[in-house]
């Protein structure tokens, strides 16, 4: 049974009764139900040796992180940055912390199902007791191209991936 013959079978029988297609089957569809069951694993099978192919790299196991980039607008000393460093290293979920003094930028590199780039802005605030925003750096020339998958989309797909990987 090819896959011609399995589109007619359901075509068919949407066609000759669309409102009780999933409800409703004949003594005859069971054979022809039975034919279809086998082609499941040969569905599943291509992917299962995609993800066999080359071992899984070791950020697989790693969690994934997200970055935030703070600009604190007014003048706070430099060695408030300093203590911006340690303490937001200290906050649970922070993987690390740069703070630039002379540019007024704090990079927290952090794992968003412990900690929100909300709360590190706040704790940024209150420690150089400044308002703090998201950095915007513009370019100069047309923006680059972004890719046009949603990055959760790749991540749930790398995540199948690498649950069915044997090796």
């Amino acid at each position: 049974m090819d896959w011609r013959a399995i589109y007619l079978f359901f075509f068919h029988k949407i066609q000759s009764n669309p409102k009780n297609f999933f409800v409703h089957t004949h003594k005859n569809d069971h054979n022809e139900i039975k034919k279809i069951i086998p082609l499941a694993p040969r569905c599943i099978q291509p992917f299962v040796i995609y993800a066999n192919w080359e071992p899984a790299p070791l950020h697989a196991y790693a969690t994934p992180v997200d970055m935030t980039i703070l600009r604190v607008n007014g003048s706070a000393p430099a060695m408030t940055y300093a203590t911006v460093k340690q303490q937001v290293e200290a906050l649970n979920g922070v993987t690390a912390c740069a703070a630039n003094a002379s540019s007024k930028v704090v990079s927290v590199t952090f794992d968003p199902e412990h900690i929100s780039a909300a709360r590190i802005s706040s704790e940024v605030a209150a420690i150089t007791r400044q308002k703090v925003e998201k950095a915007v750096f513009e370019t100069a020339g047309p923006p680059a191209p972004q890719c046009p998958i949603p990055h959760s989309y790749i991540r749930a797909f790398e995540k199948a991936k690498y649950a069915l990987c044997f090796r």
